[in-house]
């Protein structure tokens, strides 16, 4: 199929990040967007702002009056829907299937683009979106800035999408519904090969075996892989004997950044800046480094040019500090991420008491990896839990977050539903240090309301 047929596009779902990315792109390339979610939000405002029009009633008559009002038909648009509306049981996508419309969801698009530019496809269970940003960070300081589709948001850059001025992109490959798979790269990086989403793949063999099937869409020379997977190409790694390495590395406090020695095939880099904490955001950084080298940037330049990042919303952010407490907001919703980000805590707070707000994401998730989310989470000084954020889900029996909080050993645990709770905890418990952790929206507005407690 030839999306460029298509003058108007519908977006089912236009809040998601993903979706908010396609949206903003469709629009630089003078096509019309319209889109339906089921509430207003900074993404969707976004869009509008934009000039796509937006609704967020979901009623036939409602439907069919856009549809007449703006000349929309099957010939014309293409309905592009989220993850969260992939069900057949979705009325707005039930609908424009009745009238015949084309209906693909944002993985075949994001496919779609990539098959048409030189696009950098950065995938793994963890790091992709922090990868793909310092990756985005490092190529749009040059003359040629590739168009870039980011989960996360930038410090600097706050959105899902950033616009180009060359026929490049960089493009995460997004592992839920085997989304990395429809996508075409010309090089690629893999940071991850961890358990998850074993709702969509049954096995953690099978997500192996799909991940090994992305890697050999290119030859081993246009590839990036973790060192610890074993698949052929260019291996990364922090004190690792891999092809790209950050080795002697030295954190400094104060500044919340790493220096650290570069090894590289292109040549090595003395004394590079990276101003992020967490061993595994330098992984990161040497991700989305290794991917510029092999799209002509010098290991130097790269080293240049990851000195001034300026930071990710949400990954292992420093919202901050005062009268001797700090606080943090990460997006840590998997147990190999939040044992990284207590083992790097640990590091730098030494002797401090760790607390944490931990929102669960997913039912499926908890479900699926109950012992170990109890285990890690056990390991820190103070515990509170949310209730589970349910996404795309609908409730599973019997799994909730009291089913967690029963599973962990540390005494301090808690089971808390609101801002107003945590702080009550807060005043009444001893801690030094403290990070909100999960994927849900609504946790950020916990943080926001943490962040005024403190100020105060």
């Amino acid at each position: 199929m030839d999306t460029n047929q298509f003058m108007n596009f519908f977006l089912l779902g236009a809040g998601g990040a993903s979706m908010n990315g396609i949206g903003q792109f469709l629009m630089h390339q003078d096509h019309k967007v319209y889109g339906y979610d089921r509430t207003e939000s900074r993404a969707t405002k976004k869009l509008a702002d934009l000039g796509a029009q937006i609704t967020y009633k979901n009623t036939p008559d409602h439907f069919e009056h856009t549809l007449r009002k703006h000349g929309l038909t099957p010939e014309n648009t293409l309905v592009i829907y989220s993850s969260a509306v992939r069900s057949k049981d979705n009325y707005p996508l039930k609908f424009f299937t009745s009238k015949k419309h084309k209906c693909i969801d944002r993985g075949d698009m994001l496919g779609f683009i990539s098959k048409e530019s030189d696009a950098m496809i950065i995938a793994g269970t963890h790091g992709k979106s922090t990868s793909s940003i310092i990756l985005g960070h490092i190529l749009h300081q040059g003359l040629k800035k590739p168009h870039c589709f980011v989960g996360a948001l930038s410090i600097q850059k706050p959105e899902n999408y950033w616009k180009g001025n060359c026929n490049k992109t960089i493009i995460e490959g997004d592992e839920y519904a085997k989304a990395m798979l429809k996508m075409h790269p010309n090089t690629l990086a893999l940071t991850s090969m961890d358990a998850d989403h074993l709702d969509i793949f049954g096995t953690e063999e099978e997500l192996q075996a799909c991940f090994k099937r992305f890697a050999e869409k290119v030859p081993p020379s246009k590839r990036v892989i973790h060192a610890d997977i074993p698949i052929e190409g260019y291996t990364y790694g922090v004190d690792r004997n891999a092809d790209f390495e950050a080795h002697s590395l030295r954190f400094d406090a104060q500044k919340m950044m790493y220096r650290f020695q570069l090894k590289t095939p292109f040549g090595n880099v003395d004394d590079v800046c990276f101003p992020m904490p967490g061993r595994h955001n330098v992984e990161n950084a040497l991700c989305a480094l290794s991917i510029a080298c092999l799209n002509g940037i010098t290991p130097k330049e790269a080293a240049q040019r990851i000195a001034n990042f300026p930071g990710i919303q949400r990954r292992f952010e420093l919202v901050c500090a005062s009268k001797g407490k700090a606080l943090f907001h990460d997006f840590a919703h998997h147990p190999t991420e939040i044992e990284r980000i207590l083992s790097e805590m640990r590091h730098i707070f030494k002797g401090k008491k760790i607390a944490t707000v931990f929102q669960p994401h997913l039912f499926s998730r908890t479900q699926h990896f109950l012992k170990e989310f109890a285990e890690v989470l056990s390991g820190f000084d103070l515990l509170m839990i949310m209730p589970i954020y349910p996404a795309r889900e609908a409730p599973i029996p019997g799994i909730s977050s009291q089913l967690l909080l029963g599973r962990i050993t540390q005494e301090k645990r808690f089971a808390v539903t609101s801002a107003l709770e945590i702080t009550h905890l807060l005043e009444s418990e001893d801690w030094d240090v403290l990070i909100t952790m999960g994927a849900g929206e609504d946790l950020n507005d916990v943080c926001i309301s943490l962040k005024k407690y403190l100020a105060s």
